[in-house]
This record gives C-alpha cells, structure tokens and sequence, in this order.
C-alpha cells in the first residue's frame, strides 16, 4: 500500500498552475466526469492535466466504486518510489 499525496492547483483569471503533485493521489470520479478538456485529458488510463507551467500525468491504476475515486500514480515515477 502505497501512501496517498494530494495534487493542488490554482486557476487565476483563466491560467491553470500546478502547485503540487505527489508521486500516488485519489482522483474523484466527480473531477473526471466535470472536467474541462482544456484542462484535464482522459485516455488509455492516463489523466494528463494541462497547465500553463507544465503537464502531469496520472495512470489510473485501481478504481475504489464505493468512495468513487481511482488511484492514481504519477508518470514517470517509478513504483517503488510511489
């Protein structure tokens, strides 16, 4: 079991900035269903979030159906580490 971080974001005047972004993070279903395509893509099991200093990415590896969140591990980061 892996511990889970959180990512963080701000949004000012339409600018999208990733603050933080650790290496293992739930997603909620909710974030995925309503997101903006201009900033959050979803395909092949990846979540990418566009923002103005750079994109992450996400592999959405285990889905919890009850609290309606998928896990998601950081691209590029390898397992052990996450």
């Amino acid at each position: 079991m892996h511990r889970v971080g959180v990512a963080v974001f701000e949004t000012m005047f339409g600018h999208i900035r990733v603050l933080q972004a650790d290496p293992v993070v739930e997603i909620a279903d909710q974030i995925l269903e309503r997101a903006d395509p201009s900033f959050v893509s979803i395909g092949d099991g990846i979540v990418t979030f566009h923002c103005d200093n750079g994109d992450v990415s996400y592999g959405l590896r285990d889905h919890d159906d009850l609290r309606e969140v998928w896990i998601g591990i950081r691209a590029g980061v390898p397992l052990d580490d996450a």
